[in-house]
């Protein structure tokens, strides 16, 4: 994989982690440092994504089948 997938799999990787455990940061990497103030903007971002992600409801995938199927047999209902 090149380095940019690599570093999205690792985001999103972390992502799940903070979600899952509720404690996340970014640190700097020794080879590839980056500011504190750009690695503290990160932090932030990911941070609020995640609380964003996390307000999400949680979705029952039968009941919402069962409720696209209506509405699809409704739209093909009032075509014809």
């Amino acid at each position: 994989m090149n380095t940019a997938v690599n570093g999205l799999v690792m985001v999103l990787f972390l992502v799940y982690v903070s979600a899952v455990y509720g404690v996340f940061y970014l640190t700097n990497h020794p080879q590839y440092p980056v500011s504190q103030a750009r690695l503290s903007a990160l932090n932030r971002y990911l941070k609020e994504k995640v609380e964003e992600l996390l307000k999400i409801p949680v979705a029952d995938e039968k009941e919402l089948q069962k409720k696209m199927n209506k509405e699809l047999e409704r739209i093909r209902n009032s075509t014809n």
